[in-house]
């Protein structure tokens, strides 16, 4: 009995794992094309108030997709509730950090905010603020329909 709890313990922790980690892929590649396609990677601007980063329909489909995998694959309505909390604060911290990153080294800020003592804090606040506005409420939302979806699925099955 013990073992069994366990081994159910262990699937859920690597499918919420990996859950976080498709969720932030897609997060990062949404942002990755946003700046590839755009004129602020040349002008190094990290962040404007009127334009940012959005999802495709690709991207809200994969979202959604992953989601009914993943409540399919999960085993108790716990486990799901808490996965789905953890998945997005795993991928929001995952995608924040490579934001953060991409914003400090390949934005060079580095080299205009370095010299300033706490300077990094600001390619921080951007780079949290950047992934917030583009994770809340759409992303949000459709982790939540592939989850009801999934949920439904498993309640026939």
């Amino acid at each position: 009995m013990l073992v069994g709890f366990l081994e159910r313990r262990k699937i859920n922790l690597i499918v919420i794992l990996a859950w976080s980690f498709a969720v932030s892929l897609v997060l990062i590649k949404t942002y990755n094309i946003f700046y590839a396609e755009s004129f602020l990677s040349q002008r190094q601007i990290a962040y404007l108030s009127y334009k940012g980063p959005t999802f495709t329909e690709l991207d809200l489909l994969i979202l959604a997709a992953t989601s009914l995998v993943v409540t399919i694959m999960l085993t108790d309505i716990r486990s799901i509730i808490y996965g789905f909390f953890t998945t997005i604060l795993g991928a929001f911290t995952i995608s924040s950090i490579y934001v953060f990153a991409y914003i400090w080294f390949v934005l060079d800020f580095v080299g205009s905010h370095g010299a300033i003592p706490w300077g990094w804090e600001d390619a921080a606040f951007l780079a949290i603020v950047n992934v917030f506005r583009f994770i809340f409420p759409m992303g949000i939302l459709f982790c939540l329909m592939g989850i009801t979806l999934g949920i439904f699925i498993k309640g026939i099955l």
